[in-house]
């Protein structure tokens, strides 16, 4: 079971089954045979390393303490290596007498074996440290979100996350802009989380030029970003392409979607197969037969077990289709009969949700109604027009956010209509949907998780600038509704949402500032839980340029990831846009 290192000053590998040899550094120290024998029936779990040397003689008192790891005090050096890796060595140690102490550990940081030596550096060339068969149960697993690194139990994105802490673990820039020193037209960002962290993807245009450029890059769980991977997208020049990008990720690959303002009436979407490194597959492209569609911020495309959902405006007419294979599939307008502006589209396993944007308000003559939807659809808490438009009632006192007579209404002139299907009817139903929720507002965005929908839009009064309601599959009208602000300054130029586990989340834009924004309770009635502007880290790229909007939100289990583009047309010296990572998950 033990087997010896030769005499050489180099740094220790493995040498067989169960046994390890290291070497200490030849400066001040003899060369020395330094090997570890580890029991057979462990030596395959073991993931770390972990070596102690103490002063003088004193495996006596060291020994019975390393059931649960080499004491974290008293030693003079310590290392810990990966099983099965090359081991640093241990230096500056001058001919004396000295305690090998070594723990092997395995991947939760539980001490499989241990073991200690005394040696003599001043006499002795050789050190064989024998471990044994620790405890059972093992003792040391990192327990309260602590995660196992280098040999040591330390607080990972779930122990830092706690409560929802919203620590900061990453943030960075994006990449360079297609034109340096301005003129740049770039989309408003996609996020899509993976196995391993999240992907961010955008679109610039140098509409001069007649160039377009498609950008995914990946964030890991640290918060640390990949190298940016970068596609061409066809387009001629005076094709202004200044929408958004849409971007969905499932098991092993994921789909961006760019419109694509094409050359007369040519315009359409383009589809991009992405992998989770970033790296781009199989590219196609579907024709509307217009100059040009339009996707807005967030959630253009969605996915779920219910299948993939592109969302997007063509010819003033908000737009819903299946997406499979990178086919769009068959058009089904949502909205009713107004000039939309935008469209969005959010899924779980169980709803989908439309929502739909008009510059002008929705009167009781207008055909609101979706795809067809009676005009006498059931009236909800809110009544129903003629139209057939269910009227959502304005933000309640009920969830924390002041009623719409608490200020003077800052009178957004625009309307806002809300389909919630079932995830089961989606395929079948998008041709007759029911009629939409309709309340006031210019912008919305919306995220999904079970049966509810939460909808972030601008609200009506100047104490509450941000409204949010739930919508629950079943319900014509809201179930939930809520307001706040945040301490900046200037209008809400845009606030992205994500419902996740019980929280959500809403990442905040005024002029160059962005507040990430928590809401604890999400699944009954949300209850607000912090705020974090991100301008006061110093980790975060500056925000002082941001100022249209262009910013989105996404939530993991343990992580909330926040990106942005700084506006629609970069000028000199701007920078493309940032992100910052988040810890957040439940005690």
């Amino acid at each position: 079971m033990t087997a010896r290192a030769r005499r050489a000053c180099v740094a220790g590998s493995l040498l067989g089954a169960g046994a390890i040899a290291l070497a200490p550094g030849c400066k001040k120290t003899p060369t020395l045979d330094f090997s570890l024998s580890v029991p057979s029936n462990v030596a395959s779990k073991v993931a770390w390393y972990e070596v102690g040397v103490f002063s003088g003689p004193a495996c006596g008192s060291i020994g019975p303490q390393l059931t649960g790891g080499v004491p974290e005090t008293g030693y003079l050096e310590r290392i810990a290596f990966q099983a099965g890796a090359s081991a640093p060595p241990i230096e500056n140690l001058t001919r004396a007498n000295y305690s090998i102490a070594v723990a092997a550990r395995a991947a939760d940081c539980s001490v499989l074996a241990d073991g200690c030596a005394d040696v003599d550096l001043s006499s002795n060339a050789a050190v064989v440290v024998t471990l044994d068969d620790g405890p059972t149960p093992a003792l040391g697993a990192c327990v309260g979100g602590t995660v196992c690194d280098e040999g040591r139990c330390a607080p990972g994105v779930t122990g830092i996350g706690v409560g929802c802490s919203l620590a900061l673990l990453g943030a960075g820039p994006l990449a360079d802009p297609l034109i340096l020193g301005g003129g740049t037209i770039v989309s408003a960002p996609a996020i899509a989380a993976t196995d391993d962290g999240f992907l961010i993807a955008y679109r610039e245009n140098d509409t001069g030029n007649g160039i377009a450029r498609v950008t995914v890059i990946p964030i890991d769980e640290g918060g640390g970003a990949g190298a940016a991977v970068q596609t061409q997208q066809p387009t001629c020049a005076g094709a202004e392409l200044s929408d958004a990008t849409g971007l969905v990720f499932s098991g092993t690959s994921g789909v961006v979607a760019e419109s694509r303002a094409g050359c007369g009436n040519s315009g359409g979407v383009d589809l991009y197969a992405v992998a989770n490194t970033g790296a781009f597959g199989k590219t196609a492209f579907t024709s509307e037969g217009i100059p040009s569609v339009r996707l807005s911020t967030a959630h253009a495309l969605a996915s779920s077990s219910a299948g993939t959902f592109l969302a997007y405006v063509e010819s003033n007419v908000a737009t819903v289709a299946s997406v499979s294979d990178l086919t769009v599939g068959a058009s089904t307008p949502f909205g009713g009969a107004i000039q939309a502006s935008d469209a969005w589209v959010a899924a779980s396993d169980g709803v989908v949700a439309l929502v739909a944007a008009s510059a002008g308000s929705v009167s009781p003559s207008d055909d609101a109604g979706g795809g067809g939807a009676p005009d006498d659809a059931s009236t909800g808490d809110g009544g129903v027009t003629d139209g057939g438009v269910t009227e959502a009632g304005g933000t309640g006192d009920d969830a924390g956010g002041a009623g719409d007579d608490a200020n003077a209404p800052s009178a957004p002139a625009g309307t806002l209509l809300v389909n919630v299907v079932a995830a089961s009817d989606a395929g079948a139903s998008f041709a007759s949907l029911p009629a939409p929720t309709a309340f006031a507002g210019t912008w919305a965005s919306v995220s999904a998780q079970e049966g509810r929908v939460f909808v972030a839009s601008d609200g009506q009064t100047t104490a509450d600038p941000i409204s949010y309601r739930a919508f629950d599959v079943g319900t014509a009208t809201p179930t939930v509704t809520g307001g706040f602000t945040t301490s900046d300054v200037g209008p809400v130029l845009y606030t992205d949402v994500a419902f996740h586990q019980n929280h959500v989340f809403f990442a905040v834009e005024r002029p160059g500032a962005i507040a990430l924004v928590a809401f604890d309770n999400a699944t009954t009635t949300p209850t607000p839980l912090r705020t974090v502007e991100l301008a006061i880290d110093p980790r975060v790229p500056s925000l002082s340029g941001v100022r249209d909007g262009r910013v989105a939100v996404l939530a993991t289990d343990t992580l909330v990831l926040v990106a942005w583009t700084t506006e629609e047309s970069l000028n000199f010296n701007d920078a493309t846009g940032g992100y910052a990572l988040f810890a957040c998950s439940t005690p």
